[in-house]
C-alpha cells in the first residue's frame, strides 16, 4: 500500500493554476453540505456509535496487512466486497459495513482507508482496512480534481490488488 500512495503522489499531474481550479469556494461548499447532511442523517441513526458483533468479523489484522492477509477468508475464485473512503465519509462507510455484516458477508469485506483518522476509527470497530493513508486529506476534495484523479488511482491501484489474489471484487462507493 505504501508503495501504491507514493506511485500517486508522484504520477500526479500538476494541478491547472495552482492547487486548485475551477469555482473552488462554491464546490467544496456545495460538496461538503452534500456530505454533512447525509452524515447527519446517519449519526441521527446512531451510525457513529454502531459497534459491529466481533464474533461475526474476521481476526483483526495489523494496520500494514497485505490484501492476500485481509481477504483470508475469501476463497479464491470468490467475491471480495470492497469499499473506500476517508474521514469525511466515516458515517457512510459503517453504513455500507453494517448492511454488508447484516447480509452475511463480513469475513469478504474489505475497506480502503485513505486517512489515519479513518483507518483508527476502523480497527477500533475491529473491521477490515486497508492501509491507504497519506495520500489524501481528511476533508472532502471533491473540488480538487488533482486530488479526485489520484483517488481513482488508489482505487484503481486496490481493485487490481484484489484480483491479483485470485477473487473477484464487487466495488461500493461509500456515498
Amino acid at each position: 500500500a505504501a508503495q501504491s500512495v507514493a506511485t500517486a503522489i508522484e504520477k500526479q499531474r500538476q494541478p491547472k493554476e495552482g492547487a486548485l481550479w475551477g469555482n473552488v469556494q462554491a464546490s467544496w461548499t456545495q460538496a461538503e453540505r452534500e456530505s454533512d447532511n447525509v452524515r447527519r442523517l446517519l449519526q441521527a441513526d446512531g451510525m457513529s456509535s454502531w459497534r459491529p458483533d466481533a464474533s461475526l468479523l474476521p481476526p483483526q489484522r495489523p494496520a500494514n496487512a497485505s490484501m492476500e492477509q485481509l481477504l483470508q477468508y475469501v476463497p479464491k475464485g470468490g467475491t471480495a466486497w470492497l469499499a473506500f473512503g476517508n474521514s469525511g465519509v466515516t458515517e457512510m462507510l459503517l453504513n455500507w459495513a453494517h448492511h454488508v455484516i447484516q447480509r452475511g458477508y463480513s469475513r469478504q469485506m474489505v475497506i480502503a482507508a485513505f486517512d489515519e483518522t479513518l483507518l483508527l476509527s476502523l480497527h477500533e470497530r475491529r473491521l477490515p482496512a486497508y492501509n491507504y493513508t497519506g495520500a489524501l486529506p481528511i476533508t472532502h476534495f471533491r473540488h480538487a480534481p488533482h486530488l479526485f484523479h489520484r483517488m481513482g488511482y488508489l482505487k484503481a491501484d486496490c481493485i487490481r490488488l484484489v484480483l491479483e489474489t485470485g477473487r473477484d471484487v464487487l466495488v461500493s462507493d461509500s456515498d
